[in-house]
């Protein structure tokens, strides 16, 4: 009887000590926001650990969007259909009783994932952080850059320390929109001006590095440089590389490959055959490239992942 007893107390313990544990691992993952790509209209999964059978709450800012109930094994796959302004959004897993955080998620509607809003749109009640496309007069409309996938408030009177004006009698854009001031002294009427922004490095993209065109005499490749500035592999089959200003040019899709950490690739505007192990691909044709051109690097879904302006 003696043994029975301590037997019990002992396995009380070992069971209070494990859902100690499980407790404890939701504001380790709540601590540290994932950033996810939410395309419009598409839906994606939300997945981590919870308290086992525990009813759950998805929000997005301070408003529920879904829910679900995690299984006992203490494990939720939640989906998430996102209909809203392209721009970044705050997205929080809670316990539906408690209204505790499970676990928190950046969520980029529309957005390459480094994007990185410029200011809040939206009421602070809300606690969503929208990136409204910039508009220019007489310019197109251009998603902004890859940037860091933390929201960072930005002054608009203030240059981006990336940014370079140079004076021009002609509107252009190149690389990003040409950006607006909304606030500040009084402008007197002068010559437009260009903005140019380089693409930010970031530790979580494949980004495009740089579309290089022929240079009679000095040069006859044209390629794509492309680079995988994260520190782990990623599966980039099926994904597509796209001249959006010419029609009459295919995509180029990749074949079955993974591109390393910081390994940087070629996709070559000539007629050969790819060599994955040395990071070089062809188009299969020449002339893709103009000055002027939007090249845009998109995964197997169709999720924009990073772009670039061709420079002449």
């Amino acid at each position: 009887m003696f043994l029975r007893k301590r037997f019990a107390v002992f396995a009380l313990l070992v069971a209070g000590a494990v859902a100690g544990l499980c407790w404890g691992l939701a504001p380790l993952r709540a601590a540290d926001p994932v950033p996810i790509s939410c395309p419009n209209r598409q839906t994606v999964f939300l997945e981590g650990p919870a308290p086992p059978s525990e009813a759950l709450l998805v929000t997005l800012g301070e408003r529920a969007v879904g829910g679900g109930v995690a299984d006992r094994n203490g494990f939720y796959r939640i989906p998430l259909r996102a209909n809203e302004r392209p721009g970044v959004y705050p997205v929080e897993v809670r316990l539906r009783g408690s209204r505790a955080v499970v676990a928190r998620f950046t969520c980029f509607v529309d957005v390459p994932l480094d994007s990185v809003p410029e200011t809040p749109t939206l009421p602070a009640a809300t606690r969503v952080t929208h990136v409204p496309l910039p508009t220019s007069t007489g310019a197109p409309v251009i998603t902004p850059v890859t940037v860091a996938p933390t929201p960072t408030a930005m002054p608009l009177a203030t240059p981006v320390p990336e940014r370079t004006v140079a004076p021009s009698p002609t509107p252009t854009v190149a690389d990003s929109p040409v950006a607006t001031s909304t606030a500040g002294p009084t402008t007197t009427p002068g010559p437009t001006t260009t903005v140019t922004v380089t693409p930010i490095p970031n530790a979580n993209s494949v980004r495009v590095i740089q579309v290089a065109l022929r240079v009679p005499g000095l040069s006859n490749e044209e390629y794509v440089e492309i680079r995988n500035a994260t520190t782990r592999s990623i599966t980039m089959t099926a994904w597509r590389l796209v001249n959006v200003n010419r029609n009459d040019v295919t995509p180029y899709v990749f074949p079955e490959f993974v591109i390393a950490p910081a390994q940087t690739i070629n996709v070559y505007s000539a007629i050969d055959e790819d060599d994955p192990e040395v990071g070089e691909f062809y188009w299969k044709r020449t002339d893709v490239w103009r000055a002027g051109d939007r090249a845009e690097l998109r995964d197997a879904s169709d999720r924009l992942i990073s772009f670039l302006i061709v420079q002449g």
